[in-house]
């Protein structure tokens, strides 16, 4: 397996665990998950604080996990590893082509196609598990977040991202929670501008907004029409 981007040490969650990055989000907990099949044991998800970090592949302790992380008030960052956002151009020659952060990789290739599918339901169903935890321990629903230059000084606890770990960047193996830490340790080395530097698409339709309205943690209908910043680790060796 890849070792991680820092020296980093197992750890059950800790409200008192900070960032790497205290200048600019306070008390930071980074998640990731990898999404593939549950019945499989294809599903893992990774927590990052600072240096420390917890590995598992069980969806229901994710969702636990984050309700936890939201009760103590804590600064969540939640990514996906499958498309969260796909382009719908103007010009119907170009429908389903990659997006540009896809390089050679589409989201409308068999593999693209394939994670996006089955992450439209497990991310609609975490989202929703969420506000259910959240609701029957009392704790209010967070403010969510798809652009990052708004996140760090909001008083707002959730920002989503799309992970896109693939190629020589994916750790050894069949480790999907490994590859779900790899996309945490490559957010937080971004914390000051986590956003590829690529020109926008003119028009997306966003299935991380779809998921969010569904779930019923936000009620912003503009949510339907923006990306969210995709995290892509190098793949060179």
């Amino acid at each position: 397996m890849r070792v991680p981007a820092s020296p980093a040490k197992e750890m059950e969650l800790n409200p008192d665990a900070t960032s790497g990055s205290q200048e600019l989000c306070e008390g930071l907990t980074i998640y990731c998950a990898d999404i593939g099949s549950v019945p499989n044991n294809s599903f893992g998800w990774a927590r990052l604080v600072g240096d420390e970090f917890h590995k598992c592949n069980c969806i229901v302790g994710l969702v636990d996990d984050i309700a936890c992380a939201l009760a103590k008030q804590r600064k969540v960052a939640l990514g996906f590893e499958c498309p969260l956002w796909i382009p719908v151009p103007e010009e119907p020659q170009y429908l389903g082509k990659a997006r540009r952060v896809d390089r050679d990789r589409s989201w409308s290739a068999i593999a693209g196609a394939n994670v996006l599918a089955t992450g439209t339901a497990q991310v609609a169903w975490i989202l929703s598990e969420l506000r259910s935890r959240l609701e029957k321990q009392g704790t209010p629903f967070p403010s969510v977040h798809l652009a990052w230059p708004n996140f760090p000084t909001s008083e707002s606890f959730l920002f989503f991202w799309e992970a896109f770990v693939t190629g020589k960047a994916k750790s050894d193996g069949s480790d999907d929670a490994g590859d779900a830490l790899i996309a945490c340790h490559e957010f937080k080395s971004r914390l000051r501008d986590p956003a590829e530097t690529l020109e926008r698409e003119q028009r997306v339709r966003s299935l991380i907004g779809v998921a969010i309205l569904w779930a019923g943690l936000s009620e912003d209908l503009k949510l339907l029409h923006m990306p969210c910043v995709v995290v892509r680790p190098d793949e060179a060796s």
